[in-house]
């Protein structure tokens, strides 16, 4: 889901979750409400990169995958890739058994996520390196997305504790 924006800081403001109680019959307890949720691609963009590496590990060729002496480098990737990827699955599949899923959540999986986006980057550059305005390019995109995560994220997270910003007493 997309944030909203809105007149006031912090400009960004996350939708609540939608969706209906399947027993209307059921009493749910309040700590069941659905709470504040905000996409991922939308407060992370930089998380694009990590596709790379997931895309590379599924179109790799047979020879590469046992590793010999001139390729070790290359098959402590590929682990590292992999191993990343299947840490943010178990973590986000973990997130599907929840009545109700908040954003806080994702502070669960997205560490892995967010390596593999690094490794992404960083793979992504390797490959143009006989290219230097596309090279130049991509950096540009990677550390463009790189900051607007930032941004983002911590300005949805300002909305999200506003309230506590408001109280905050500073006893000056």
């Amino acid at each position: 889901m997309q944030p909203k924006g809105i007149a006031s800081f912090p400009y960004l403001k996350p939708i609540q979750g939608q969706g209906t109680v399947k027993f209307s019959f059921i009493d749910v307890p309040q700590i069941h409400n659905k709470g504040n949720v905000t996409g991922l691609f939308f407060t992370t963009p930089f998380i694009l990169f990590a596709g790379i590496p997931i895309i590379s590990m599924f179109l790799r060729k047979k020879s590469e995958t046992t590793p010999d002496s001139s390729s070790h480098t290359t098959f402590i990737y590929k682990w590292t890739s992999t191993s990343l990827f299947g840490s943010f699955l178990l973590g986000f599949a973990s997130l599907l058994a929840y009545y109700w899923v908040q954003i806080r959540f994702l502070a669960d999986c997205i560490s892995p996520l967010l390596l593999l986006s690094v490794l992404g980057f960083w793979q992504g550059y390797q490959a143009l390196n006989s290219k230097p305005t596309s090279r130049r390019i991509y950096l540009f995109i990677g550390i463009s997305l790189i900051v607007v995560s930032i941004v983002i994220s911590s300005l949805l997270a300002c909305y999200v504790n506003a309230y506590e910003f408001r109280t905050f007493d500073t006893g000056f």
